[in-house]
């Protein structure tokens, strides 16, 4: 009997050990799992950075060339205004030449036969055509 005894305690004792052991692996099972949850979760906030980045260098890319169309459109601004001040000075020099060119041919006798235009008849017309 002692010797059932004795086989008895070191089964117990054996049976702690490996209880202990046991517990000790659930609780590196629950770690691990846990880890591994971490993990999944950080591999999904990586994923959604680098989405995140390919939309931030779209817009970089849309706004490069955003502000490239404003930049032309600001040259061919700079080019109407341009285009406008010669017209404008065109048409001034011309009103001048006009002028000085009517004015002598305009006299009393034509104006009041209806024969000739008066110098406003004629900036009229040339605004017209204009």
């Amino acid at each position: 009997i002692a010797d059932l005894t004795s086989i008895k305690d070191k089964i117990e004792i054996e049976l702690e050990k490996y209880q202990s052991k046991n517990a000790a692996l659930t609780d590196e099972i629950s770690q691990l799992k846990s880890t591994k949850q971490t993990h999944k979760y950080t591999l999904e906030l990586a994923k959604s950075l680098s989405i995140k980045e390919i939309e931030i260098e779209q817009l970089k890319s849309l706004l490069k060339n955003r502000s490239s169309a404003v930049e032309d459109l600001q040259t061919q601004i700079q080019a109407l205004k341009d285009e406008k001040m010669r017209l404008d000075y065109a048409y001034n020099r011309a009103t001048v030449v006009l002028n000085a060119k009517c004015q002598p041919m305009v006299n009393t006798t034509d104006i009041e036969n209806g024969e000739n235009q008066s110098l406003e008849d004629l900036r009229k017309q040339l605004e017209e055509e204009r």
